[in-house]
């Protein structure tokens, strides 16, 4: 018999092979443990840092949207961080870079970009693990077999941006609850909104495209689930500017530039000065270089004697609160009343508006807060556009302060009312129907419905002076900018934070008014009567 070879006993001899395959089977073993124990780990981390990106990114929009700036907004946002990481991994230590980065910018909801240039009104946060952060994930297993550690990231931005479901032009908006006490139609189109709460006493009629909607709908109780109006109702929390600071900011910004006052130059982009001044003249104001948004300044008694208010202008109207005569501007009506068209018009005094009175297309807005209410009417007073047509020039805007009782023929069509307390809507003559075509009301407590009622949109876009409908939302933005530089203190938008710094007295409070109001104004102007 030939000897076999030593290759050929090699392959043939089976000595020891059930040592080497358990040996395969562990490893295979090892890896597929340490595979899935360490992409286990990965994701639980990863959830983790996303959940702390969103609650984080969440936590620095609310402080924005409560009125405080950047620099808070973002110290808002790494305390959230704070709170759901360890610090021992993601604080900023000296030399160790940062691993999670909130950062405040301007997010434009057209663009969807952010960007450093403009108001705060958005929050990112990244939250980092890797080598250059010098806080990777670690390796349980898989780094036996030479795999680097891992490298992730979370990222979240959450922006403060207006709603897209309701026009501040059109809806009752109440922070406090908002009470129908009688038969209530609402068009499509109009927006019925409380923070609070919701109370139909009796059925309200909701056409198709109307919105009811409040942050918890369990507060409207069994009314909010009627048929036909589940599909109407939803959830959402408008966070806005406290309705007395968006009143002093509207008075105030009357008096700036054109240039320097957004929302000024928007009222007046459509409304130019009338060529005629001669019933200013008439006053011996000095009408020298007046132009479009100049301001006129006046004492109540000019303003009421004048024949005609020329438009595209701004009258400052002041009261001496010291006097005993009642600080009450009268907005004359009838045969000898002027037509009060495309103006604004700024007062400390209450306002009183005649019968037959004629104000369509401006801006009112009275700082007064005494005892008396600041806003009253004859019986058949009516503010806004007497056709109903849904002229937007002819949108009529109010603002005031305190309490209010509102004749229901006032505020008809085309009218705006913002208001820092409760107010209520009486009903029409007799329990007749009030039709109200284009309006909104802005109230910074209850609003309570009397009579009957019906509501009609007017399709329009929301309005520069009115309070703007915020939102928080989640965004993706499209480009990211460099990090902003924190700017000095700024009030935002939103509900008042604690602490916050003093409210800025209004124009036109209580002092003598030889002191008072107005002193920010810039450019042409004219004075009368102080």
């Amino acid at each position: 018999m030939a000897r076999r070879s030593a290759f050929g006993r090699f392959c043939r001899d089976e000595a020891g092979s059930g040592s080497v395959l358990p040996m395969f089977i562990l490893v295979g073993m090892l890896v597929g443990a340490g595979f899935s124990i360490d992409t286990g780990n990965l994701w639980h981390n990863g959830e983790v840092m996303r959940a702390t990106a969103d609650v984080a990114a969440h936590a620095g929009a609310v402080a924005l949207s409560r009125g405080n700036d950047a620099s808070d907004a973002v110290a808002a946002a790494e305390l959230a961080i704070g709170w759901n990481m360890d610090p021992e991994i993601f604080d900023a230590e000296p030399g160790k870079p940062r691993s999670h980065l909130a950062r405040a910018w301007h997010y434009d909801a057209q663009s969807g970009q952010l960007s450093d240039e403009g108001a705060a009104n958005a929050v990112s946060v990244q939250i980092r693990r890797g080598p250059q952060d010098g806080n990777a994930l670690p390796m349980y297993l898989l780094h036996l077999f030479g795999l680097p550690e891992w490298e992730t990231s979370a990222t979240a931005v959450v922006a403060l941006t207006p709603t897209e479901r309701c026009s501040n032009a059109g809806g009752l908006f109440a922070r406090d609850v908002l009470t129908t006490e009688g038969e209530t139609e609402i068009g499509a189109g109009f927006c019925l909104h409380s923070q609070s709460n919701i109370d139909m006493a009796r059925p309200v009629k909701f056409e198709d495209g109307a919105r009811l909607s409040l942050p918890d709908l369990a507060a409207c109780g069994s009314a909010c689930r009627e048929p036909g109006l589940r599909d109407m109702a939803g959830e959402d929390n408008f966070i806005t500017r406290p309705l007395r600071d968006q009143i002093g900011h509207i008075a105030e910004a009357m008096m700036l530039p054109l240039a320097d006052a957004p929302e000024k130059a928007a009222f007046f982009a459509d409304r130019p000065m009338t060529e005629d001044l001669e019933p200013l003249a008439e006053i011996e104001v000095d009408t020298t270089g007046l132009v479009t948004g100049s301001v006129v300044r006046m004492a109540v008694a000019d303003f009421e004697v004048l024949r005609e208010v020329p438009q595209g202008l701004v009258y400052a109207v002041v009261c001496d609160l010291t006097s005993l005569e009642p600080p009450v501007l009268v907005i004359r009506g009838g045969m000898n009343g002027p037509v009060v068209n495309d103006v604004a018009l700024v007062t400390n005094c209450a306002l009183h508006f005649e019968d037959d009175v004629e104000v369509m297309g401006s801006l009112m807005v009275s700082t007064y807060a005494g005892a008396l209410p600041s806003i009253t009417a004859d019986p058949w007073a009516m503010l806004g556009d007497p056709s109903a047509t849904c002229d937007a020039t002819a949108a009529t805007q109010l603002m005031a302060l305190g309490d209010l009782e509102v004749p229901a023929g006032l505020i008809l069509s085309n009218v705006a009312m913002v208001q820092d307390g409760n107010v209520t809507l009486l009903g029409g003559d007799g329990g007749a129907l009030a039709q109200h075509h284009g309006f909104a009301l802005h109230a910074s407590g209850k609003v309570d419905l009397r009579g009957h009622h019906s509501f009609a949109a007017c399709d329009q876009a929301s309005l520069e002076t009115l309070p703007s409908l915020q939102v928080l939302r989640y965004v993706m933005p499209k480009i990211e900018a460099a990090p902003r530089v924190m700017q000095p203190r700024t009030i935002m938008p939103g509900e008042a934070a604690k602490p916050l710094p003093r409210t800025p007295a209004l124009p036109m409070s209580r002092v003598p008014p030889t002191e008072q109001m107005m002193s920010q104004a810039a450019g042409p102007e004219a004075k009368v009567g102080l």
